[in-house]
């Protein structure tokens, strides 16, 4: 059964998902919403499972977008099938008939966004379907591709006041979801722009201990899969308290303690570090996550961070840069990256 979205313009926004550096926004008029879809199952009962083609003619058939920002959309449908060819595109195949992409100012940006982010790049509007991205950004591919993996995993139907989003609207869950529209991001443009460095760390750390499984089952049930699968190492209450903390940590929020119970959480879920890093008398659990990934980008590398790497850091000082996966670097520790301090 297939479901016609009626396009409504207002002035209010909606759920506004945003690239930048600080945080990010996430704001829902609760009152448009009465009902939530909580998986692709429940999803399909309103529109059919979309094939690559699909989407092509919903991209072809789409009166409003340039030539120029078709080719960009094109040129993304081609990077997520070869990555991800069976992943459920068909919230994407919906967003696609009817998208708007804008290019605005910066100063326009971060006003229209409503985030107090000065460093906001775009972001995409879930009930108006729109994008609106800086014409100032130096990698605009990155910063699209970005809120096109929003437009992937959002959808709101306004005749059945539906949608289908991994957070289900609310703010809880924020910090997750950035980091993993980033690393799909990061996923098909490996070598370029970043954002949500910490967020994105997280996720990776997360994607060694269970697998890109439970990316997918994210964009499949949403945020609850997540406390779901990281209950069975540690309980439901831990695992809540962790995507609590990381949304606060998200918005610069957390005390030492809280960054330490971050961190610690983390740590223990990935248990080939757990004992050398809990049992490490000259190790900060609380600033040792967020030196780590500073190092890890630090020169606008990217610097592929594992468990290995982690052991390497603890032991030796140093960062392995693999950014040339056929040649090794290290850089030496600055005082500032040190784990003792």
């Amino acid at each position: 059964m297939n479901t016609t979205r009626i396009k409504k313009r207002l002035t209010l926004a909606g759920l506004i998902l945003t690239i930048g550096f600080t945080k990010p926004v996430l704001n829902v008029n609760a009152a448009r919403v009465e009902t939530y879809i909580e998986d692709n199952d429940e999803l399909h009962k309103y529109y059919d499972k979309a094939s690559k083609e699909d989407l092509l003619n919903s991209l072809e058939q789409n009166p409003y977008l340039s030539n120029n920002h078709k080719e960009y959309v094109k040129d993304f449908i081609e990077k997520i099938y070869k990555k991800y060819p069976d992943l459920d595109y068909t919230i994407l195949n919906e967003n696609l008939k009817d998208l708007q992409i804008f290019e605005r100012s910066t100063d326009d940006i971060v006003n229209n966004s409503n985030s107090g982010n000065k460093d906001v790049k775009g972001y995409y509007l879930l009930y108006e379907n729109e994008i609106y991205i800086s014409t100032d950004v130096e990698y605009k591919e990155y910063v699209l591709f970005h809120e096109l993996w929003h437009a992937t995993s959002n959808l709101y139907i306004d005749d059945i006041k539906t949608f289908k989003s991994p957070t289900y609207g609310f703010s809880y869950g924020e910090a997750f979801d950035e980091g993993i529209t980033t690393y799909l991001t990061n996923s098909i443009l490996f070598d370029r722009y970043l954002s949500y460095e910490k967020q994105v760390f997280i996720v990776e750390m997360l994607v060694e201990k269970y697998g890109e499984k439970i990316i997918f089952e994210y964009l499949d049930k949403g945020i609850s899969q997540i406390l779901y699968i990281l209950s069975k190492d540690s309980c439901y209450t831990e695992a809540n308290n962790f995507v609590k903390l990381m949304d606060k940590d998200l918005n610069e929020l957390t005390s030492d303690q809280e960054k330490k119970e971050l961190h610690k959480y983390l740590f223990e879920i990935n248990d080939e570090i757990k004992y050398i890093v809990l049992s490490n008398d000259d190790v900060s659990q609380v600033h040792l996550l967020d030196k780590i990934y500073v190092v890890r980008v630090a020169n606008n590398k990217k610097y592929f961070v594992n468990t290995r790497i982690i052991k390497e850091y603890l032991q030796t000082g140093y960062i392995r840069n693999i950014y040339d996966e056929e040649k090794t670097y290290y850089y030496e520790k600055p005082i500032i990256y040190s784990a003792t301090t």
